[in-house]
């Protein structure tokens, strides 16, 4: 009898179906009061962002780091070591 796993499953690099990218840490030095929010681990929740804790960068600095840019559809996958 074969295995269900290796019947339906099967392992393969993540990096072969999706386009991957790291994220950035964004340097303080570029937040600002108020301009374009930008999301960082911890602003993640269990369902959603919190917008109270998220950082804005200055709409000039929007366009040098477009290429980190969620859009629609995106994944975002988290990975934290305590």
């Amino acid at each position: 009898m074969s295995n269900f796993s290796e019947n339906y499953f099967s392992n393969i690099k993540i990096e072969s179906i999706i386009d991957y990218q790291k994220g950035y840490a964004f340097p303080s030095s570029e937040y600002v009061e108020d301009g374009h929010p930008i999301v960082r681990v911890k602003d993640f929740t269990t369902d959603s962002v919190n917008e109270e804790t998220e950082k804005k960068i200055s709409p000039s600095a929007v366009e040098k780091y477009s290429r980190f840019a969620l859009k629609a559809k995106d994944l975002s996958l988290i990975h934290i070591s305590e």
